[in-house]
């Protein structure tokens, strides 16, 4: 076939996909309906445990925090958005220029954002259906863990999803605040409670994925290896050693040496502790604040490591998200940590499987927050 007519054939493949993917897109209207529906019809369920727990409040922050979700999908709908604010972000325009050659620049924009809405509300949506499925009363029954031993999970829980929370809303009451971060930064948070949520609906359960529809597997899966791909990059550009000490957590979980669960625990909370170092060295933390409150004994603590580390961040909101999403992080492989040590615990693959990616889930989303905006 002559160059020119592979060329036209490729262009005109790219045209069909490019035409197929804009009138997907432009359901967002019925999108944002559907997904206004159905949080509506969920917090009926919410309503219900709040009633009966207190603990339940992070349903409640989740819940809301959805509902300003729906309300900016709508917003998006009628007033739409203004385009030249976008060409200002460098990782817009590289999202939009992935269209613009195909369709006009407008049609671009549109198709590009409504990609990244369409995204962010399906993360929401699987986040609550996670939560709502978590047996809190019977949480860590399946592995013999003792309740009391939940408590600090409860509460750094509620803490991330509370921060979701006004988060969510102050992207609500600020028009077009989302366009001021990278698509990959703004689309961050809804996958942190989905993760999160994924590691408490595995605790509570001794199967999962029997109870999940196919399509939701399907979209969980797909960004479990969009997770480990770009972690797979961002640590080997951040520290080989760091990449080595991944790897060595992912062949553990692999392998049959009886050692290794405790392995892949150990190997989770180094990973993270040399990441916040490496990102917030003492000496540059010291440069940048001599505020008491941000050392211990001399060395910076871990939140002033984390808004070292989210300086670059100006917004309050998204860096209280961040440094509620560390510390729930740490506790949650604190619990598999103080679990590996008793006999008499034995974590299954799925609840492995769910922390493992839920630390790739936040080393992704502080790395690309500390590349991007920094």
């Amino acid at each position: 076939m002559p160059e020119m007519t592979i060329r036209s054939y490729i262009t005109q493949l790219e045209r069909e996909r490019i035409a197929q993917e804009s009138l997907l897109r432009s359901a967002i209207p019925e999108m944002a309906i559907s997904y206004s529906n159905t949080i509506e019809s969920l917090k009926p369920a919410f309503a219900h445990l709040r009633d009966n727990e207190s603990h339940y409040a992070a349903m409640e922050s989740l819940s809301d925090a959805h509902s300003s979700l729906s309300n900016i999908l709508t917003r998006y709908h009628d007033e739409r958005t203004a385009y030249s604010d976008i060409a200002l972000s460098t990782s817009w325009q590289e999202s939009i220029n992935s269209y613009s050659n195909f369709v006009d620049y407008s049609s671009a924009t549109d198709i590009s954002l409504k990609s990244h809405y369409s995204y962010i509300a399906e993360s929401a949506y699987l986040a609550q259906e996670r939560l709502l499925r978590v047996k809190w009363e019977t949480l860590g029954d399946v592995i013999n863990i003792n309740p009391t031993e939940f408590s600090g999970i409860h509460n750094t829980f509620t803490t991330l999803a509370d921060r979701y929370n006004l988060l969510m809303r102050s992207i609500e009451e600020s028009k077009n605040l989302v366009l001021s971060f990278p698509p990959i930064v703004s689309s961050g948070p809804p996958i942190e409670i989905l993760t999160s949520a994924g590691v408490l609906d595995s605790l509570s359960h001794s199967v999962i994925d029997e109870e999940r529809s196919e399509s939701e597997q399907q979209f969980e899966y797909e960004i479990e290896e969009e997770i480990e791909d770009s972690v797979n990059e961002l640590l080997d550009s951040l520290d080989p050693r760091l990449h080595s000490t991944w790897l060595g957590a992912k062949e553990a979980l692999r392998s049959d040496n009886p050692d290794r669960k405790r392995h892949v625990v150990v190997s989770l909370r180094e990973l993270v502790t040399h990441v916040l170092h490496t990102l917030a060295p003492d000496n540059e933390v010291q440069k940048w604040t001599n505020e008491p409150e941000h050392f211990h004994e001399g060395r910076p603590t871990r939140s002033a490591r984390v808004l070292y580390i989210c300086r670059g961040v100006n917004h309050g909101p998204f860096k209280s998200f961040i440094n509620a999403d560390v510390k729930a992080n740490i506790e949650f492989i604190s619990l598999f940590q103080r679990g590996t040590h008793e006999l008499d615990i034995a974590f299954t693959e799925s609840q492995l499987r769910a922390i493992v990616t839920y630390t790739e889930s936040f080393l992704r989303f502080i790395l690309l927050t500390h590349r991007e905006l920094n």
